[in-house]
Parts: C-alpha cells; sequence; structure tokens
C-alpha cells in the first residue's frame, strides 16, 4: 500500500510505491503531520497517475495542500469543477451517477475511478457542522460503490469527523496523530509513539480487518525549489 515493509527494510527509502487495487477499495489516512498527509498522497497520486486508463477526482479543501500537489494537473481535466467544490451535494450527486450507471451496464467496462476526498474534515455538512443526512449518504455511497471500481480515498487530521464511517473502509492508514485517533482506527494506542521524532524515519500503520503492518512513509522534503523538480525526485 505505502511501500517498503519496515521489516523487510534495508535503511532505504522506498521509490517505487503502488497503490494496490481490489474492488470496493476504500481508504482513510489520518494524521497529523503535513509532511506525511502530503507524501503519503503524492506518492498515491503519482502511481494512480501512471497508469493510462483512469479517471482521477480530486476534492481538496486545503489550500496549501493543494498548491504542494499541484492539484490542478493531477485531476482529470473534464472532473477540474470538483477541486475546490465545497458543496458536498455536487460531489456526491456525481459519485452516485458513477454508481447508477455502472449499476446498470452489466459488460463492466469501466475506467477505474479514484476519488481524492483531502481535507474533508473542512467540508461543511462533511467534516464540520455534521449533517447527519449528508454522513448516512455517504455511506450508503461507500456501500453501493464495492465491485464498480470506484474507490474513494479520504484525508482527514483526525479521524473524529468519520468515526461513523470507519466500517465502511477496507483500509485505515494511521501516521502520527492524537491518542483519539490511534485509538478510533486501530483499536490501539500504537499512532501516539510513530515518529514524534522529527529525525526519525516517518512511519506509518496500515489496518486492513485485523491486521496490522508498518510502513515508511515516501519521505520528501518539502521545499519551494525541490517541488519544482517533484517529479524528477519521485522516480528515481
Amino acid at each position: 500500500m505505502l511501500g517498503e515493509r519496515t521489516s523487510y527494510s534495508v535503511n532505504k527509502l522506498p521509490c517505487n510505491i503502488r497503490l494496490l487495487k481490489d474492488q470496493g477499495e476504500h481508504i482513510i489516512i489520518a494524521g497529523l503531520n503535513r509532511d506525511d498527509r502530503f507524501n503519503i498522497i503524492s506518492a498515491m497520486l503519482y502511481n494512480i497517475n501512471m497508469k493510462k486508463r483512469k479517471n482521477v477526482i480530486i476534492s481538496c479543501l486545503d489550500m496549501e495542500l493543494a498548491g504542494l500537489l499541484n492539484i490542478e494537473k493531477q485531476a482529470d481535466p473534464d472532473l477540474a469543477d470538483f477541486l475546490y467544490c465545497q458543496d458536498y451535494k455536487a460531489i456526491f450527486n456525481m459519485l452516485e451517477e458513477i454508481i447508477a450507471a455502472r449499476s446498470k451496464d452489466p459488460v463492466k467496462d469501466w475506467k477505474p475511478t479514484y476519488l481524492f476526498a483531502l481535507a474533508w474534515d473542512r467540508l461543511a455538512g462533511v467534516g464540520i457542522g455534521e449533517d447527519y443526512d449528508a454522513l448516512d449518504r455517504l455511506k450508503l455511497i461507500l456501500q453501493k460503490s464495492g465491485g464498480l471500481d470506484l474507490h474513494i480515498i479520504l484525508l482527514t487530521r483526525l479521524s473524529k469527523p468519520f468515526n461513523s464511517l470507519l466500517p465502511f473502509f477496507n483500509h485505515k492508514i494511521c501516521a502520527q496523530s492524537d491518542e483519539n485517533t490511534s485509538s478510533n482506527m486501530l483499536d490501539n494506542m500504537k499512532g501516539m509513539s510513530l515518529s514524534i521524532d522529527e529525525n526519525a524515519s516517518r512511519v506509518a500503520i496500515h489496518k486492513i480487518g485485523i491486521n496490522e503492518t508498518k510502513h515508511k512513509i515516501y519521505q520528501f522534503e518539502i521545499t519551494e525549489s525541490q517541488m519544482q523538480q517533484r517529479d524528477v525526485v519521485l522516480v528515481q
């Protein structure tokens, strides 16, 4: 999921990180550290965009992260209206239309579709000022999209706004986080002790069901000059 497993580490940073694909895959990622959030999502976007046949939808409410990721060049141009969209109903309508169309198509000749829901803890009605109807609607979307090659990747600083949604995510990734997030996502406190030392190798725990795997986080120092060389650095 994130690259090199630490148990097989040879003290080298992973440079070929793939996002594993299976039907109905949804991922929730929580981490307080901005660099962790950037590096995980950047690696996923890079590797998904290596595929020729796919749709990438990005909705990002964190303008700093949007700028660092250069998301205007990462998303499908036909779906650019959703980049900074703050109307969850428009996004949900679009997802429901995809689900309805694919549910009626027995041929299943669909392009894999990935929605990157970035910083949705800032999305009114979903992450803040929670609208229970909106959360119930999102639960249905997560459930109904299984087997339709529609994958939702949700990035948040804390898991609290999405605790009721956690059972609907196949994969949970916890980077450096607070006590409640670690407990809710991993049913333990392991995330509290991950990579607190800024000089230590960045680590996240990836949980699938009851199985947990510790991964290195793709480390990339965020500076303006290096961002200009981003594509070169990521494919070394």
